[in-house]
Order: C-alpha cells, then sequence, then structure tokens
C-alpha cells in the first residue's frame, strides 16, 4: 500500500522510535525508498539538535578549562612548596652560619665594666712553720655581678718584676647567652703578681706565645700593637704604683707615638 506524503511525515516520528507494527513500518520504509523529500525530513530528525550540540561544545570547552586551571593551581602549589623548603632551608642554612660566626667572634669586654675581686688562701705550714697565701682573683661585671669564666692570664716579667696580663674574652654567642643564663660563681684564678694589666685577646694570645721572660723591646713591641691597655690597680691589698710598670707603660705609650709618627 502507497501511503501519501502527509501520512508518513506523521508516522514518522513513531517510525523513528520503532514503536510502529511491522506492516506500518514495512510501507513507511516503502515510501521513504522513494520520497526524497521525507527521507530528507527522516535524516533532519535523526541530526542532533543544534542547541544541543552548541551545549556539548561549551561543556567540552569548559572542561578543558577546567583541565587547565587544575593543571596550573598543582604548579603553582609544587612551586609554592618548593620556595617554602628552599626557604626554610636557606634560613637553617643562614642561623647556623650566624652561629657559627658568633661562637668564632671574639669581644674584648670594656675595662670599666669588670670588677677584679681579690680573696687569699692560706696554705698549710711548711717544716719550717712558715706560712705561705695564694692570691687569687675572680672578674665579674660591675653592672650585672655576673662572673666571667673565660679569662685568660699570662705572667710575663719585665726587668724581673713578675706583670699579669689579664685578657676577659667572650665569644658572642656567650655573650648572648648570658642573657638567658647568669653565672653567680665566680671562677678564681692564682695570680703571682700584684701588678695586673688589661689586654686584648691578641695581645694575650702573643703573650702566651712568648717567652716567660722576653726581651724588653719585644714586650714593648707586643703591647704596642694593643690599643686597649689599661692598668687595673683597684681591689687588691696593695695598691702601690710599681715604677717598674709605670716604665713600661711609658715605653709602650712613647712606641705607639713613634709608630704613628712614622706611619
Amino acid at each position: 500500500m502507497k501511503l501519501p506524503c502527509y501520512l508518513v511525515q506523521d508516522l514518522l516520528p513513531l517510525y523513528k522510535d520503532h514503536v510502529c507494527d511491522e506492516q506500518t513500518s514495512a510501507d513507511v520504509a516503502e515510501h521513504l525508498s522513494d520520497c526524497a523529500a521525507c527521507s530528507a525530513l527522516l535524516a533532519e530528525m535523526d541530526a542532533p539538535p543544534q542547541e544541543t550540540a552548541v551545549q556539548e561544545e561549551q561543556a567540552a570547552e569548559a572542561a578543558e578549562a577546567l583541565s587547565t586551571v587544575k593543571k596550573n593551581l598543582r604548579a603553582r602549589q609544587v612551586k609554592i612548596t618548593l620556595a617554602a623548603v628552599g626557604g626554610l632551608l636557606a634560613l637553617i642554612c643562614a642561623f647556623f652560619g650566624w652561629r657559627y660566626w658568633m661562637m668564632h667572634s671574639y669581644v674584648d669586654l670594656p675595662v670599666e665594666d669588670l670588677v677584679v675581686e681579690e680573696t687569699h688562701e692560706v696554705l698549710p705550714s711548711d717544716s719550717y712553720g712558715s706560712i705561705h697565701t695564694i692570691q687569687k682573683n675572680a672578674v665579674r661585671n660591675a653592672k650585672t655581678g655576673v662572673y666571667y669564666t673565660t679569662v685568660g692570664y699570662q705572667v710575663r716579667y719585665y726587668r724581673d718584676t713578675p706583670i699579669v696580663f689579664l685578657s676577659v674574652t667572650q665569644t658572642r654567642w656567650e655573650a648572648l647567652m648570658r642573657t638567658f643564663s647568669k653565672n653567680n660563681e665566680p671562677i678564681w684564678f692564682e695570680v703571682s703578681s700584684p701588678y695586673t694589666l688589661f689586654v686584648t685577646r691578641d695581645t694575650y694570645l702573643t703573650l702566651r706565645a712568648a717567652r716567660l721572660m722576653p726581651e724588653q723591646d719585644e714586650l714593648i713591641d707586643i703591647l704596642a700593637d694593643d690599643a686597649t691597655l689599661t692598668r687595673y690597680d683597684g681591689g687588691f691589698s696593695w695598691t702601690d704604683t710599681s715604677k717598674t710598670v709605670s716604665i713600661l707603660l711609658e715605653q709602650v705609650r712613647f712606641a705607639k707615638v713613634r709608630a704613628r709618627k712614622t706611619s
């Protein structure tokens, strides 16, 4: 049975969804084989709606944009993590470098901030009944009362007179740590001469390497390089001004003046 176009066009939705009976489907198929217009209409019905295609394209573009954003976020997170780790490592290296410098950088303490305390230890009498004493000193900060543990002293002879060269030096790290922990126990050290001169750490190390009784010129040259050479007379039971020590200091002063003129 030949179906007219208007009837086939009404049946096309049912034919497309395969809900027609077998005979009707056969008649529609027969008509479509000879009718280009109805076949074109069926093909148009099978094509996806234009709106749906646009939506799918937009959805694909959005998915691609979201994927790009996620990749950028991941890359940014990696960069931030690497930067944070690098910054932390840099801080750790900087701290240990600073601490190493603090522990190997020395500061000579100002003499005006120091107080030398004195005590005498009585030794047991010898076989002749003689009693001997040993003078001991400790150094503390005049303002805070903190005792110093890094005290270096050397005894060197000048014109047969023993002179104590005292250096009170701290590393910058020790100076910092003293602000958190105070040492209130005196560190006593024996002194074999009433004549004490404060010197810098460099001078102390040079004197330690020198002979016990260096040549006079050698001793003067060593002390002439010390810009803070200071005599300490307070705190001892004897405070007489030794003529020998005064001569030494005067010669050192002349040596410094002579060095400035020649330079």
